[in-house]
């Protein structure tokens, strides 16, 4: 993955790199935490030329008028990944910060797969081999403490802080707009970690192009490339944890706005529960 992201990421790693090897002596622990966000801003505008404010307004605000409002929406989108022999189609139903559910069907077969998110579990079965496993959202991430808006805004093509939902132009000056290759712009949130770094470029249109989020710690990495269209959006995913790497693109999603909720999922007697590692092998 040669993407522009991962040159301003490169800039991040040597940003807290740095602050990490400087942290600050105060008597507060949150004064140690503010005066290293301080140092952390000052030293991304030195590495990185920072759009003027008036600039920065337009684009995010041209973000921001790109997000819908929502209650609730169905995704349909087409699934493309190594391995599987036919395209299943996909529809996620979503209800904002609460429940999420993402159903996976066949050519000839139906259903052969589900996935159900509340609060911070998921609920995943396997239909063609009758088990199912029960974890929390972070196993998913890698570890990562990532919650289900969070999750909802990666489908949707948003930006987002984690833990802190979408990011709207009444926020805009906490996290800074930098300028990117070919025109581009990047977002990253504030405050960063040393350790688990994340941002988004923008194009002129507002539009959110791609994503990243790396964790030094555990080597989980997450990109996803946005490919806008008139009416639909495809979104590649590249995941790598430890010595897996895995692609899986949804093409043509199209929205559905205040929609109905899938049928609830049903485990029967047949289905045995696994973990999720072993899940994931199947």
């Amino acid at each position: 993955m040669t993407k522009h992201i991962y040159i301003l990421l490169a800039a991040f790693v040597l940003v807290f790199t740095s602050c990490k090897a400087h942290k600050p002596i105060a008597d507060n622990e949150s004064e140690v935490a503010t005066e290293e966000v301080a140092s952390s801003n000052s030293r991304i505008d030195s590495l990185l030329q920072k759009v003027p404010a008036r600039e920065s307004a337009e684009v995010v605000g041209k973000m921001v008028e790109r997000f819908t409002p929502w209650n609730t929406v169905t995704l349909s989108a087409q699934l493309q990944m190594d391995g599987l022999p036919l395209s299943p189609s996909l529809k996620i139903f979503m209800e904002k910060g609460k429940s999420m559910s993402i159903s996976v069907r066949a050519p000839f077969i139906g259903e052969a797969g589900r996935l159900e998110f509340a609060n911070d579990t998921v609920v995943a079965v396997n239909k063609m081999k009758n088990v199912y496993t029960v974890a929390d959202i972070s196993q998913l991430m890698g570890g990562l403490e990532f919650t289900l808006s969070d999750l909802q805004d990666v489908f949707l093509a948003r930006a987002f802080a984690i833990g802190e939902g979408t990011i709207t132009e009444y926020d805009k000056s906490k996290h800074g707009l930098y300028h990117a290759p070919s025109e581009n712009y990047f977002l990253p949130p504030m405050p960063q970690s040393d350790s688990l770094l994340y941002g988004f470029t923008i194009d002129s249109e507002g539009m959110v192009s791609d994503f990243l989020i790396h964790d030094f710690i555990s080597g989980f990495e997450l990109y996803c490339l946005y490919q806008h269209k008139k009416k639909s959006y495809n979104a590649v995913f590249e995941v790598q944890y430890a010595d897996a790497q895995m692609q899986v693109i949804l093409a043509d999603i199209t929205c559905q706005w205040e929609a109905q909720p899938l049928s609830p999922i049903k485990l029967t007697s047949k289905m045995r529960e696994v973990s999720i590692q072993e899940f994931l092998r199947f």
